[in-house]
């Protein structure tokens, strides 16, 4: 049996829920700060610590693609949770996708 590869979420859901908890954007350093202990009990959410100029990549790449353990596709924010400049726009769907299905019927 094939073993399943974990979902992909656009960076950008990572720092939105940074937004979130601080009502606005972060900068580098505080993104980093918030990542190194945001996760589950206090843990980095990426799996190690990053720095400052790694938080800075990070925010500058926000549609990357990362492998998330902790990604569903029934995650959701209520509208009233976002500050304005993050409301999704109307074409927006599903908050995991499968990226390779994306790929291929784009080929098509």
């Amino acid at each position: 049996m094939a073993e399943q590869k974990l979902p992909k979420i656009s960076i950008g859901f990572v720092v939105r829920r940074c937004v979130l908890e601080l009502g606005r954007h972060p900068t580098a350093r505080e993104f980093s700060d918030w990542a190194n202990t945001a996760g589950e009990g206090g843990m980095a959410i990426f799996g190690r610590t990053i720095n400052r100029q790694e938080a800075e990549v990070i925010l500058r790449h926000q549609g990357r693609p990362v492998t998330a353990r902790s990604a569903r596709p029934h995650e959701v924010v209520a509208q009233d949770e976002l500050p304005p400049d993050l409301q999704p726009s109307a074409d927006v769907r599903a908050k995991v996708v499968d990226f390779a299905a994306v790929r291929a019927a784009m080929r098509r």
